[in-house]
């Protein structure tokens, strides 16, 4: 048995709840592509999500970070997501 297990605890997100990338496409989900960041904060900036299990914050504050102005499509949006990630390891 797992150590989670034993206490009814599994790993990762909880049912229905998504960190990362994940909860940024999730809160941009019906989003029109193409568009522009300044659309995407302008439509969806207010919504909340949970960067990390434990750090909640407005999806503007991870969009004004990407380091594109433009998305043809929601994968773009993840790959700037991920540059915007080694940007910051670097």
């Amino acid at each position: 048995m797992a150590p989670f297990e034993e206490f009814g605890e599994k790993p990762g997100a909880h049912k229905g709840h998504a960190y990362g990338a994940a909860s940024v496409t999730n809160a941009l989900s019906g989003a029109n592509f193409p568009t522009t960041k300044q659309q995407l904060i302008k439509e969806y900036g207010q919504r909340e999500i949970h960067w990390t299990k434990d750090h909640a914050e407005k999806l503007k504050e991870v969009l004004e970070k990407l380091p594109h102005d433009r998305f043809e499509t929601m994968p773009d949006v993840v790959e700037a997501i991920g540059e915007m990630g080694k940007t910051k390891r670097q």
